[in-house]
């Protein structure tokens, strides 16, 4: 039985996704009644981003295929989250396989905003360099459909608190999209 994720944050990296497991192919993909915050509270010090349940949203994002024997690798990426067949709720041009299975990782019970765990500028350098790789109205809109900005934010490129950021990002190219789509009334920490 083929397997698919479909990723809505630094799973839009191939660089991201290449250091869990070989995914050779990713295809643009919305994601129906989610909706996509910064919500997620990693032990490592920062806030990442989740999906939760909701009725009225969409979240763009990439439907990558992996090994069956490869799951178990992105779940241990993804721990803390909970992997959730999505089969007939993702929307992609790209045909698949008939009785493939589509997972995605999802927020059970999504955290308040806290200066504990803030928003982390390395990892979300690591989801826009990824959303970039398919063009900036991906990054855009991944910035409009995206819940939370509010939280605290940590400037942490000098000093990264999310340890698994980029060899290089187009840091130029994000701050620019950032300036014009992210809210001035986020709370900046460093």
């Amino acid at each position: 039985m083929p397997h698919y994720i479909f990723g809505y944050g630094s799973l839009f990296s191939q660089e991201s996704r290449e250091r869990t497991a070989p995914t050779p192919q990713a295809w643009l993909a919305t994601l129906r009644t989610y909706a996509r915050s910064w919500c997620f509270e990693d032990p490592e010090g920062y806030c990442a981003l989740g999906i939760t349940h909701n009725e009225l949203a969409h979240v763009n994002g990439v439907l990558i295929r992996v090994d069956a024997a490869h799951l178990p690798h992105f779940d241990e990426r993804e721990a803390g989250y909970v992997r959730r067949d999505v089969t007939g709720q993702v929307a992609c041009d790209v045909a698949i396989e008939r009785n493939a299975v589509i997972w995605t990782y999802v927020i059970e019970t999504p955290a308040p905003p806290c200066t504990c765990h803030p928003i982390a500028q390395t990892y979300l350098d690591v989801t826009l360099t990824g959303c970039l790789e398919y063009g900036a109205h991906i990054a855009e809109e991944f910035l409009r459909t995206t819940h939370g900005w509010e939280r605290p934010w940590a400037h942490d490129r000098n000093l990264p608190i999310f340890k698994r950021g980029l060899r290089s990002a187009p840091h130029e190219s994000i701050d620019a999209l950032l300036a014009r789509h992210v809210p001035l009334s986020r709370t900046d920490l460093r």
